[in-house]
């Protein structure tokens, strides 16, 4: 006697959806505290929606390192803006420091920028102690 072939599934089973949240949130705080570039995480949060929510939580965006912020003046925008306001607001000194110099100089907002990289140094944040 032969046995019927099973019918394979035409749904496509997605393993990142049997992933709690906390453990892809812990996957990609340690994928920004590395990046090497925006595009990293830019990439990343492209993906899903899931992703990309996951992708602006607050202990993400808190572990972000530095060259996640490398930003060229002609590619500033509002939402480059709104994405370092996001990081500071989650408590990345780097954020503080950075987007602190591109207020201060940048868009001569000296009160802010200030603030902000002075946030930074309380925390013994090197490049903000030294400016």
């Amino acid at each position: 006697m032969r046995r019927p072939l099973r019918q394979v599934s035409k749904k496509k089973q997605d393993f990142l959806d049997g992933l709690p949240d906390d453990v892809v949130v812990f996957i990609l705080s340690k994928l920004t505290s590395t990046a090497s570039s925006p595009s990293d995480l830019i990439n990343v949060i492209s993906t899903c929606k899931r992703l990309n929510r996951l992708g602006l939580h607050r202990v993400v965006l808190s572990k972000a390192a530095p060259k996640l912020f490398a930003i060229k003046a002609k590619n500033w925008s509002e939402s480059a803006h709104r994405f370092l306001r996001n990081c500071v607001n989650a408590g990345n000194l780097h954020a503080s420091y950075t987007l602190g110099m591109i207020r201060f100089y940048c868009l001569e907002n000296r009160e802010s920028g200030l603030s902000l990289m002075a946030k930074a140094a309380m925390k013994s944040h090197a490049p903000a102690l030294y400016s």
